[in-house]
């Protein structure tokens, strides 16, 4: 009986020891990853605000054009009149 005994404390050590090292191991094997993924996400969003500036500039510009168009457009009509 008594060797059973120790083989379960011997057991229970290696597993906790075991637990402790694959805690470890997987905590510095995610950490390092972590701030890749910031990263990632750091660059993404520069890239949807660089794509968000475009798209007002070719807003902007389209709109400053039906305003020419549009003021060309009532001068021509009122030199007509």
């Amino acid at each position: 009986m008594i060797h059973l005994c120790s083989l379960n404390a011997c057991l229970l050590i290696l597993s906790n020891i075991y637990t402790s090292l694959m805690l470890f191991f997987s905590s510095s094997i995610i950490s390092p990853a972590l701030p890749c993924i910031l990263c990632e996400e750091s660059q993404l969003k520069k890239k949807e605000e660089k794509r968000l500036r475009r798209v007002k500039k070719v807003v902007q510009g389209r709109k400053q054009c039906w305003q020419v168009l549009l003021w060309s457009c009532s001068s021509v009509e009122e030199s007509l009149i």
